[in-house]
């Protein structure tokens, strides 16, 4: 009994997870149609979509990375959010890949790391910072990896915000929608400044959680209304803030992220001195142990006989390891210096390596950075590549925060794109306790989060792209059920094989049945390149129709569907009519074609067997005549693998014909009887088998005489049974391959002509 697939898709949508989603071809094809027409670039992306753990995503300009389980997403409550978190990462990064620098970036943070230059003209109050900075770095060269990492997280911080307002502002509805959800999200996680001073976060990645929620939205979460240091840095760079996040200039972004991090300068360098402190307060407490713990040893054990002290002081001497001492011998002074800088060195290392580490684990991160990104070369979209041709390359200096009037001119840019996404997250954060002004507040019920309504933010069916990932879950659901019907029909098709009346030949012979369930990016791609052949298929059918153009209107008596409607007979005294339980197509043709895969058919001939099958398929297809195409070939059992089912159940069988192969030897008679079986299930009053091979039979205990007299049979039993079987011969044995059919026999040794006597054949069995 055929299952209602309408209300099977209905149940399967209502029961899909998200990682049924995330990992269906539907998604996969939504992302890479979103790829393209985001970027402006019909090259296909390289996009992995994985579990890659606590990660979230990351792109290296050419490939973006998306894992689909991201804490972001878990997250969220409900399927349509989830999904919106994921896609938001994925515009994300798409958005880097369109507007993001990597290169310029890189290099300069590159320029801090290994030569401690910060290679920018900075605001002019900065400028003793600069100088100062520039000094410790070049004395105290350890640091330089840990001062290029909060330049590098200030700088993602500013990049992020900037190119997700460009993004939101060129594609606004769902793709900033799903954006602003992750960022509103991130921000809502973000603690309370008493609960980071609490829990003793680094003093500077709590004004880097201050800068990231002042750069998204104009807020902090300080609902308890503290003024700290941290608060004071970034009231300090605020200015810079907002020219970064408002500067379509890869330089003025650098300019800005500089500037802010000099603003931070007295804060790190008090962070490093209170580390530097602790350490030496640690290593005293240790000396101090250790001092002890050796004075608690007896005094017998902490001596030498003088016989040994003797001995051991001869044999430095002899080895040179001890100079003479007259007595007026002084302690070495450069040694002790050299110790201490020694010390120190192992000192910066130990703190440095902490202080990075703290930085990483304690701040919030839109995304993965990824140090071997680079600027896309094929992928930068079309407004994108205009705003850097318009700006140009200006001076390193030229931009950024330098007199009154730039300052008025940055805050007339914020007001716009950069103003409207800060008004946006701040309204949807407005219920939000971390961020508000709730003085006195418990802690506890700031820690359990907002009450933000995401729910407004789900995409609509509007929205043209909102509807495009509606269709996309609709889709998945479909898929699924397809996979599931496609599973029945394959066990349903091997059911069949138990009922076949398998001449004595066959009988006891193993037969697998495949049903070719998936279909790959290359079998369409393959598809697609068969432009000839489809090209001719349709000028078979132009023809077909302007045939049937010329021909005068009929009207076939008692038929009461189809063109040919006879009104008079609508209704049948005898009630003949409505008792037909299988309604006829306009056609009243099924054809079924089984292709001889054996090895021997390797090569040329396989492929003019496969632009046969594409041809045949798209006429019948396109006549909407049921057709079954399959191979055949043998290898200890018969594999009889369908390509193309008279239900198309998912209607990607025309991409299964790639998948045909040559392997093994052929034993045509068994499979030539499963396939009449199938083909006279159908309802069609006309049935046309047609086999294409290219020799005789070659099977264990099956070939020769014995062979030919099965496939007589075979085909005798066919016809009694109202099956028109034809074998189209393609090589050197068309003899005896006519000596079996007779009358069915097809001359094909011009491979040429096969397309076209194929479709001439069918188009004489059509009611036509």
């Amino acid at each position: 009994m055929k299952r209602n697939k309408a209300k099977l898709i209905a149940e399967a949508k209502a029961q899909m997870t998200e990682k049924d989603y995330f990992q269906s071809n539907s998604f996969r094809e939504h992302l890479d149609h979103m790829f393209k027409f985001m970027t402006r670039c019909q090259k296909k992306g390289c996009i992995e979509v994985s579990d890659y753990g606590d990660a979230t995503a990351c792109t290296d300009g050419k490939k973006v990375m998306i894992n689909w389980n991201s804490p972001i997403q878990k997250g969220f409550n409900t399927f349509k959010l989830k999904v919106m978190s994921t896609l938001g990462l994925f515009y994300h990064e798409v958005g880097h890949i369109i507007y993001t620098d990597f290169d310029t970036n890189r290099d300069y943070e590159e320029r801090i790391v290994k030569e401690g230059k910060l290679d920018v003209r900075p605001d002019a109050a900065l400028r003793a910072e600069k100088d100062s900075l520039e000094y410790f770095l070049e004395i105290r060269p350890v640091y330089r990896n840990y001062i290029g990492l909060i330049f590098h997280n200030i700088m993602n911080i500013i990049e992020d915000v900037w190119m997700e307002n460009k993004v939101s502002a060129e594609y606004s509805g769902t793709v900033a929608d799903c954006l602003r959800n992750n960022r509103v999200k991130m921000l809502d996680e973000c603690p309370t400044l008493k609960r980071m001073i609490d829990s003793e976060y680094d003093n500077i990645a709590i004004t880097m959680n201050l800068i990231l929620c002042y750069a998204s939205s104009g807020l902090i979460p300080n609902p308890h209304q503290y003024e700290t240091v941290h608060t004071q840095a970034l009231d300090d760079a605020k200015a810079f803030i907002d020219a970064g996040i408002s500067n379509d200039n890869v330089w003025g972004r650098i300019i800005a992220s500089t500037n802010i991090m000099l603003s931070m300068w007295q804060l790190i360098q008090d962070e490093i001195e209170e580390q530097e402190e602790k350490k030496k307060e640690e290593e005293s407490r240790q000396n101090e142990q250790q001092n002890e713990q050796q004075n608690e040893q007896p005094n017998s054990q902490n001596k030498q006989s003088e016989e040994e002290k003797g001995s051991s002081n001869r044999q430095k001497t002899e080895k040179g390891e001890n100079e003479p001492n007259n007595g007026n011998s002084k302690p070495d002074s450069s040694s002790n210096q050299s110790n201490q800088t020694s010390k120190q060195k192992e000192m910066d290392k130990e703190i440095e390596k902490q202080l990075s580490s703290q930085l990483e684990q304690q701040t919030k991160q839109s995304s993965n950075s990824n140090d071997e990104a680079r600027t896309s070369k094929h992928f930068r979209g079309e407004k994108a590549k205009k705003e850097e041709e318009e700006n140009g390359s200006e001076e390193k200096g030229g931009t950024g925060k330098t007199d009154e009037n730039a300052k008025e001119e940055e805050k007339e840019v914020l007001s716009n794109e950069a103003s409207e996404g800060r008004t946006e997250i701040a309204n949807m954060l407005e219920n939000s306790p971390r961020f508000a002004e709730t003085e006195g507040s418990a802690d506890g019920e700031l820690d359990q989060g907002g009450k933000i309504d995401y729910e407004s933010k789900v995409f609509s069916t509007s929205d043209g792209i909102g509807s495009k990932i509606e269709k996309s879950i609709n889709d998945c659901a479909e898929e699924s059920v397809n996979r599931e019907l496609l599973e029945e029909n394959r066990r349903e098709l091997a059911r069949e094989v138990a009922d076949v009346p398998f001449t004595n030949n066959h009988v006891g012979v193993n037969f697998s049945i495949g049903r070719h369930e998936s279909v790959s990016d290359n079998d369409i791609e393959e598809y697609n390149r068969q432009k000839e052949a489809l090209k001719y298929s349709k000028a078979l059918q132009k023809a077909l129709e302007e045939t049937l153009k010329k021909k005068p209107d009929e009207i076939s008596r008692r038929q009461w569907l189809g063109k040919g409607l006879d009104k008079n007979n609508l209704y049948d005294r005898q009630q003949k009519v409505f008792y037909k339980k299988n309604i006829p197509s306009e056609t009243n043709l099924a054809v079924a074609v089984l292709i001889d895969e054996s090895g021997s058919m390797h090569g040329r001939k396989l492929v003019e067997a496969t632009r046969m099958a594409v041809i045949l398929e798209d006429f019948c297809r396109n006549f909407k005549i049921p057709v079954h195409i399959a191979g055949h070939h043998w290898s200890g059992r018969v594999h009889y693998d369908i390509y193309r089912d008279f239900d198309d159940i998912d209607g990607m069988d025309r991409f299964r014909l790639m998948q045909i192969r040559a392997s093994g030897c052929n034993r045509d008679g068994a499979a030539l009887q499963y396939c009449g079986e199938h083909l006279l299930k159908r309802p069609e009053e006309k049935k046309l088998l047609i086999l294409i091979s290219d020799g005789q039979p070659n099977a264990d205990g099956y070939r020769g005489e014995c062979a030919k007299q099965d496939l007589k049979a075979i085909k005798k039993k066919l016809k009694q049974r109202g099956v028109e079987l034809f074998a189209a011969a393609i090589d050197d044995d068309k003899e005896y391959i006519k000596a079996i059919y007779g009358d069915g026999f097809l001359d094909m040794s011009d491979l040429k002509r096969l397309p076209k006597t194929m479709v001439r054949l069918v188009e004489n069995f059509m009611n036509v």
